[in-house]
């Protein structure tokens, strides 16, 4: 399961707690959060879950460190952040 999840701070909902809401949000809200990470998580069934889980985080921080024009995400805008799992909460 993912440690890590990117979201955007107008979003109310939790992913890892209500992730069908905070993606009816997402898609409504026209960001589309999950596509976007996923152009820049290339993951694999061949890979381990930690595998996986560095690439998503390594994704996540290019997203952050980037201004994706077409979204105008800039490293300092509060537009996306970075969402880790409480400790204890995995399922």
């Amino acid at each position: 399961m993912a440690t890590q999840m990117l979201t955007t701070t107008d979003n109310p909902f939790n992913p890892f707690t209500h992730f069908e809401q905070w993606y009816d949000y997402d898609m409504l809200a026209g960001h589309h959060s999950c596509e976007l990470l996923s152009r820049f998580a290339l993951t694999c069934d061949e890979f381990t879950d930690e595998e996986n889980d560095e690439i998503v985080s390594e994704a996540i921080e290019e997203i952050c460190n980037l201004d994706p024009t077409y979204i105008g995400c800039t490293k300092d805008s509060l537009f996306l952040k970075r969402l880790n799992q409480p400790m204890g909460t995995e399922g």
